[in-house]
């Protein structure tokens, strides 16, 4: 890990390091975060790298054992603490530390709730690093590491002192059989590293021991005492290997990979003069008694997009955009506290939309004062608001909710060192945070224009979605949100081909490993096997509908030309039935001069991702024309699910910036009206254009019914236990009435 650090431009300056009591003493503690195996070796280490050495006894325990950590008395994180204070007060120009972890969540998450406290930058380079490709770069690359401790099925004594490079076959070999962790990641073995591209001098053992910590029949525990060692000169013309290890998931294919040239991704796209809309005459004071402030049904809350004029203010009362913000969440928190017995510690997605991005640094220092350390995931954009210069929407569950916060910088996906998580679970439904082309080992954008930014965030999502057990192929709907008129259909196409690649190898696979396609594809050529797969691509691709809107903004974070905002399913929705539909140039029957477009897809009955918009073709079409021709794609799309129409918990009204919102808001309630049992929470925003250009409005909305997943869930795992069953008892001649009841 410091060796990446090093690659990436950081320069080590002092190594810290947590020592045994005295009281211990074969000085191995089992501690849940610290390796003290090899501590005897640490103040030779440093001479060897000509590094200074801050060291410190272990004296807490793992008081505080839950996942996310809280500063606890008494807790060995807390000896951490005070050996980085000290490492600060001797060092102040230290800026960060260098993490090891690769899969522990606990350590990692201790590490950076620390290195938050102090002022510190986590860099954690191994971090969902594949383990066999990470193990083969640290070898190549003139690591020398020997196992200082063993604790693991298949190894004992024999292996302790032996060098990673000697022990590669037998832990491929333990992999295959028992899922071991070759990089030791589970706690199989740790290790002493006698030289490395860092060491200055090499290290060598001159006289050690082994010593047997626990004699388990199954798992011994063995330990590497050195007794002597010496420091020797390293080869003048030594050069090494600056090799990396593989992280991009197989489920992403990068654009550049699918087609070679700009010009093969473009469609031809003309764009389409926009007719304007003539004001709708519904009174807004009639309309307005359908708006409510939040949405609520079993443990799912949406609050509707609120700014200060729903607090009965104006953006004049207050001095800067940051203060508008205090002024909302202030009132949010109260709403929650005293409504819905909630708080933002239940919060998974917050919708941040600001009137000038210029406001974004002062608006995230007031927003981080409200969310805690497994903070909502969150998507924040320029619009250019008409009565105010922020506006929030936030969901929440008062459920389960599994977040994925990582604050460490790497080469996986841009760390969140802002108060927001990289993804968030719920009910086995993944909203995942905006993601921008930040390349992940920098944290700088991405050169190369719309192509690369729009690749490196299918990279960092492909990343995030595996650790969440999700994946592109398992898009429920998707946002992308630009800045440049001219980039809206090469966007669009090269959304379309990565996300009808990533469904394709998702069911291909799929059929293969279920054996659907395995007797066909066993006695065929290689020509005949990329033909059969040809043929399948393109049946895949003609049944899958991708549900994508596409809104050009005003501006995103770090002046980024894409933004990408994903809601995904998770494994545990996979064996629920999934169904999309996309369709373009629908002409409403009742209002003549309106086209319609409309996207969405399902799970089951169960969750609705819909985007219904529509356009234009005549000078005497009302917004409230328009907004009643979109209503009735929408109950479509709903009769089409099969899912409730009260179970729509937010709307999100999208339109042309030249429309007041008054007018808009007049004439989507008019229109609601008419969709029985529908009170959603709604959030108004004004955009520059959407994709397709002639559209004005667009309404983009979720529904999920909890209870029905419930259901169709233990529906799912019953028949799966009767197949089993009755293909079990078939075996034996007795299935005649599992068969029956199977079917």
């Amino acid at each position: 890990s410091l060796y990446h650090c090093t690659l990436q431009g950081h320069t080590p300056i002092v190594l810290a390091n947590l020592f045994p009591p005295a009281s211990v003493s074969d000085g191995e503690m089992d501690s849940f975060m610290f390796q003290t195996a090899g501590f005897d070796a640490i103040e030779t280490i440093a001479e060897a790298m000509q590094l200074p050495l801050i060291r410190r006894p272990i004296s807490g325990k793992a008081v505080r054992q839950e996942l996310v950590y809280e500063p606890t008395e008494a807790d060995e994180v807390e000896d951490l603490f005070a050996l980085l204070q000290d490492v600060k007060t001797a060092y102040p120009e230290v800026q960060g530390v260098a993490v090891g972890a690769i899969l522990s969540d606990y350590q990692r998450l201790r590490v950076e709730a620390v290195c938050s406290r102090l002022g510190l930058t986590a860099f954690a380079y191994l971090w969902q690093a594949d383990q066999s490709s990470l193990l083969h770069s640290m070898i190549s690359s003139g690591m020398t590491a020997v196992l200082a401790k063993v604790a693991s099925m298949g190894l004992d004594l024999r292996h302790v002192g032996k060098s990673i490079a000697q022990l590669l076959p037998l832990f491929d070999k333990l992999h295959s059989q028992y899922g071991f962790n070759v990089c030791g990641e589970g706690g199989e073995y740790e290790t002493l590293t006698l030289d490395s591209p860092l060491h200055k001098k090499r290290i060598e053992i001159i006289d050690s021991e082994k010593i047997l910590h626990s004699d388990d029949a199954f798992a011994p525990v063995g330990l590497l005492k050195t007794n002597k060692m010496e420091l020797c000169e390293k080869e003048a013309d030594l050069r090494y290997e600056s090799t990396t290890f593989s992280l991009r998931p197989e489920a992403f294919k990068p654009v550049l990979d699918l087609k070679s040239s700009q010009e093969d991704l473009i469609q031809t796209h003309s764009t389409v003069t926009q007719k304007p809309l003539i004001p709708s005459t519904i009174e807004t004071s009639a309309a307005s008694l359908l708006s409510a402030p939040y949405f609520r049904y079993e443990d799912s809350i949406v609050v509707s997009g609120l700014s200060v004029t729903d607090l009965g203010k104006v953006s004049s009362d207050f001095e800067s955009a940051a203060h508008e913000l205090e002024a909302l969440l202030d009132h949010i928190k109260e709403l929650l506290a005293t409504q819905l017995k909630s708080s933002f510690a239940d919060a998974y997605l917050v919708q941040l939309y600001v009137k000038d991005m210029m406001d974004f640094v002062s608006v995230n220092k007031i927003y981080s004062r409200y969310f805690g350390s497994s903070p909502a995931s969150r998507v924040c954009v320029e619009v250019p608001l008409e009565t105010s210069r922020v506006r929030v929407t936030c969901y929440l569950t008062n459920g389960i909710r599994k977040a994925l916060h990582v604050q460490s910088i790497s080469y996986w996906a841009p760390a969140c060192i802002g108060p927001y998580s990289q993804a968030n679970d719920v009910d086995g439904f993944i909203y995942n945070a905006g993601q921008i082309g930040l390349e992940p080992a920098s944290m700088r954008m991405v050169s190369g224009g719309i192509i690369c930014e729009l690749d490196r965030c299918f990279q960092s999502y492909a990343n995030v979605l595996t650790v969440m057990k999700s994946s592109l192929s398992d898009l429920i709907g998707c946002t992308v949100y630009f800045t440049r008129d001219q980039d809206a259909a090469l966007i669009k196409r090269m959304c379309e081909l990565i996300f009808q690649d990533a469904f394709f190898n998702s069911n291909y696979k799929k059929r293969i490993r279920l054996g659907s396609l395995g007797e066909e594809l066993e006695d065929e050529d290689e020509e005949q096997q990329a033909q059969h797969k040809a043929e399948a691509r393109l049946h895949a691709v003609s049944t899958y509908s991708i549900p994508i809107a596409l809104v050009q903004v005003s501006a995103l974070p770090r002046g980024a030309l894409v933004e990408l905002e994903m809601v995904t399913r998770s494994d545990m929705n996979r064996g629920l039935n999934w169904e999309s539909s996309a369709e373009e140039g629908l002409q409403s029957n009742a209002h003549t001069g309106v086209n319609l477009s409309r996207s969405g897809s399902w799970v089951n009955s169960i969750y609705l991702w819909g985007n219904c918009s529509a356009g234009v073709e005549s000078e005497v079409v009302s917004v409230q024309q328009v907004m009643f021709a979109i209503m009735s794609q929408v109950i479509d799309l709903l009769r089409k699910s099969s899912v409730d129409p009260r179970y729509i918990s937010h709307m999100r009204v999208m339109y042309l910036a030249p429309l007041d919102e008054e007018t808009v808001r007049a004439a989507f309630h008019s229109a609601l009206a008419a969709v029985p049992s529908c009170r959603p929470a709604v959030t108004f925003l004004p955009v520059a254009s959407f994709l397709p250009s002639a559209d004005c409005v667009c309404i983009q909305f979720s529904a999920y019914d909890p209870l029905r997943q419930d259901t169709q869930l233990w529906l799912t795992r019953a028949k799966e236990k009767i197949k089993t069953k009755a293909f079990r008892n078939f075996e034996d001649g007795t299935s005649d009435f599992l068969y029956g009841v199977s079917h």
